[in-house]
């Protein structure tokens, strides 16, 4: 039997921490969290069309078990994933040549997918459409690891969620406000089952105290939660106070 690929990076412990945020935020410091928050989830709205990555390995896995008898014999090895980006207007396309290309690698082991993979964006053309912005054009190319959260059955149902890590981003955003610059060293963020986007960070990164950490969510409809260690913030507009759920 082949081998499979190596073990990419273990995302389970940062999965851990986006699941069990640890703060105990106090209320007068709640709105700026927020503000931060949305700060700190630009990049990630700008690159949440790459919700389309849950897509690709499901698609993956679904032709796998159509193709590979899946049921008969026993999977073992690496599979490769090139998929086509959407491109950046208003109707998807699937011209890689235009769009630019998703590569994906994933591990296949005693007849299931791995939970990690890898991969990378090579100048992904995205329309970037968030009810909380203007629609933006983005081509960004990235380095990439991915975890689903758990192993997946062949031909089986994708995990609601799936933790994204890029690495070496490079790219732009271009808007009614202008061109914005993508490049990040690194950057994570989550995509869950009820199309929210959710970020990772620690209040002290803004120079606040060590309060530990958070995580700002952004919900389809635009509304945006913090999620603590008690539960979750809602802030209402026109100087309404902010709620812990």
């Amino acid at each position: 039997m082949p081998d499979p690929p190596p073990r990419v990076e273990d995302l389970a412990p940062l999965a851990a921490r986006y699941d069990r945020p640890t703060a105990t935020l106090p209320i007068e410091l709640v709105q700026r969290l927020m503000d931060e928050g949305r700060r700190h989830a630009e990049l990630a709205e700008v690159l949440n069309r790459l919700r389309f990555v849950r897509t690709a390995v499901s698609e993956t896995s679904a032709g796998l078990d159509r193709n590979g008898n899946s049921g008969e014999f026993e999977l073992q090895g690496s599979i490769s994933a090139t998929v086509p980006c959407p491109g950046d207007g208003p109707v998807p396309t699937a011209d890689g040549a235009a769009n630019g290309l998703l590569r994906l690698k994933l591990g296949l082991e005693d007849s299931r997918l791995r939970r990690d993979f890898s991969g990378g964006a090579e100048q992904c053309r995205l329309l970037a459409a968030s009810p909380s912005a203007p629609d933006q054009r983005v081509v960004v190319s990235a380095t990439m690891v991915g975890d689903l959260g758990a192993d997946l059955g062949i031909g089986n149902t994708m995990p609601l969620g799936i933790l994204i890590k890029l690495s070496n981003v490079t790219g732009i955003a271009v808007g009614a406000a202008g061109t914005v610059d993508l490049s990040e060293h690194e950057y994570h963020f989550r995509l869950t089952g009820g199309d929210a986007l959710e970020v990772l960070f620690d209040p002290a990164s803004f120079g606040l105290p060590d309060l530990g950490s958070v995580v700002f969510a952004v919900r389809a409809d635009g509304s945006y939660v913090l999620r603590e260690s008690r539960g979750e913030w809602t802030c209402g507009g026109g100087g309404e106070s902010c709620v812990l759920r």
